[in-house]
């Protein structure tokens, strides 16, 4: 059902607050989907992903991404690849957050 969905990913950055959280939350929406079904990265999960980073002030997000860098087999780089943010032409576009976003990919 589309409007649980939206639901569900409106709510993943007041509920994962920390990378941690988020990386439990992907890891949990891979295993979900099932095989056969897809990769679980589909255009809800990606905006949400997308809008996790974007939400969060840019020393804010330097600061969490660089103090929980890898959890549960996920790492910031590998997660910004999949959602395929665009820090400079997402709805929160800033340039810090182009700045952090560089930084987590390209180190």
């Amino acid at each position: 059902d589309q409007a649980t969905k939206r639901a569900a990913f409106a709510a993943v950055p007041r509920i994962c607050s920390i990378p941690t959280s988020l990386f439990q939350f992907i890891g949990f929406m891979e295993t979900a989907v099932g095989p056969g079904s897809g990769t679980g990265w589909g255009r809800g999960m990606r905006r949400c992903i997308q809008d996790w980073y974007a939400a969060k002030q840019p020393r804010q997000l330097a600061y969490t991404c660089t103090k929980y860098k890898e959890r549960t087999g996920w790492n910031h780089r590998d997660v910004l690849r999949l959602c395929h943010i665009n820090p400079t032409k997402h709805k929160n576009s800033s340039h810090g957050l182009a700045v952090v976003c560089r930084y987590l990919v390209k180190g």
